[in-house]
């Protein structure tokens, strides 16, 4: 009887073994399921991170460019309307072109002895002059040319005499389609095209 009860006793013991053992195994088989999908997500969320940290760094540096080339415009149209000519001159690259549709100094200037003396013709026979922007837009190129960054600028700038109703292109208040053209050269912004197009004249960069 007492044999019986030890061969039932160790038999128990021997299930509940089997049973503990299995449910280890079968425990430590969730653990690791688990533990791996969860290393998958935090990979999958770190990817997306890295990703949106990137895009991010990109949308700054266009933005910043975007600011950079807006300011750059603005500031060769004050140099315009004040007649500084240095000023006008120093923005461009050694291979800039200028263009001029549509009025009485009409004409493609490219170098930048024709450039100098055209902006020389353009002062001699303006006032000092005020401006009005509209229209005005940056665009950013990647690989614009030769793998250069380039910006395009567009505007509608309305010129206008202050303190005269002259003017030789025909009355205080033109208005011009201007583009502008800047490349990132070595780390410098160069404007290297500009067009002036008098209604209804237009030029290839023109976005409006």
């Amino acid at each position: 009887m007492s044999e019986r009860v030890s061969k039932r006793t160790l038999y128990a013991a021997i299930v509940i073994l089997v049973v503990m053992v299995l449910g280890q195994v079968g425990w430590l088989m969730v653990y690791r399921a688990t533990t791996a999908d969860l290393e998958g997500r935090y990979a999958a969320m770190d990817k997306t991170l890295k990703e949106l940290q990137t895009r991010i760094l990109e949308l700054q540096s266009r933005i910043s460019d975007e600011a950079f080339a807006g300011f750059l415009a603005y500031r060769h149209w004050t140099a315009i309307t004040t007649r500084d000519l240095n000023g006008v001159m120093s923005q461009y690259a050694p291979d800039a072109k200028l263009y001029w549709l549509g009025c009485s100094l009409e004409g493609n200037f490219t170098d930048m002895p024709s450039i100098q003396a055209q902006w020389k013709r353009f002062f001699a026979a303006q006032p000092l002059l005020c401006m009005n922007v509209s229209a005005f837009s940056v665009t950013i190129i990647t690989g614009f040319h030769a793998g250069f960054t380039g910006a395009v600028v567009n505007a509608r700038v309305s010129f206008c005499c202050p303190n005269s109703t002259y003017t030789a292109l025909g009355g205080c208040g033109c208005t011009v389609n201007i583009g502008l053209v800047y490349m990132l050269r070595e780390g410098k912004w160069v404007l290297v095209d500009e067009w002036w197009a008098f209604p209804p004249r237009w030029h290839p960069y023109i976005r409006y």
